[in-house]
């Protein structure tokens, strides 16, 4: 994993797209529980982890080839979700990265749906999967996603670390 520069653009879209995230899911109504906490992002890394991203790429394409969708972005984010959220604990993170989503290991946080990953739309609806570490800083993954039947056909794109701030 490479860290992001604090000062660089994609930091400030990675963490834009996370506030924007959380915010939106306190300001549905049945979340509201009192006030907002305030999130203080210590850090954003990319993953690059090139086999891993090929094997999401050639199945990406594989669908799109299936489905005969046109070769463009339009087409593209019929089968491709650019931000969805998947919590995560310290341990857990660096093997994410490392070796993608596994459902071999789910089952830790919950399995209401089934055995498989989880990825909430907002990210707020992750920091129940995202317990702080001893420093009080949590983990959420920023992930690109497709019709996930197979663990590859999720990218864990940018690991955000924060804090929480009541």
């Amino acid at each position: 994993m490479v860290r992001v520069p604090a000062s660089s653009d994609e930091h400030d879209h990675v963490e834009s797209d996370f506030r924007r995230s959380i915010s939106a899911f306190f300001l549905q109504s049945r979340y509201r529980s009192g006030q907002q906490p305030q999130v203080l992002v210590e850090a954003v890394h990319r993953v690059q982890n090139r086999p891993q991203w090929r094997r999401y790429c050639l199945l990406r394409d594989e669908l799109r080839l299936r489905e005969r969708a046109p070769d463009d972005a339009a087409a593209m984010r019929r089968f491709e979700r650019e931000r969805l959220y998947h919590g995560t604990d310290e341990a857990t993170a660096d093997k994410i990265a490392h070796n993608n989503f596994n459902r071999s290991f789910c089952g830790k946080n919950a399995t209401r749906l089934g055995h498989g990953s989880y990825f909430a739309l907002h990210a707020g609806y992750s920091l129940r999967y995202a317990p702080p570490d001893g420093r009080g800083v949590r983990r959420i993954y920023a992930c690109r996603i497709y019709v996930t039947y197979k663990d590859s056909q999720a990218y864990p794109e940018y690991l955000i670390s924060f804090r929480l701030d009541k």
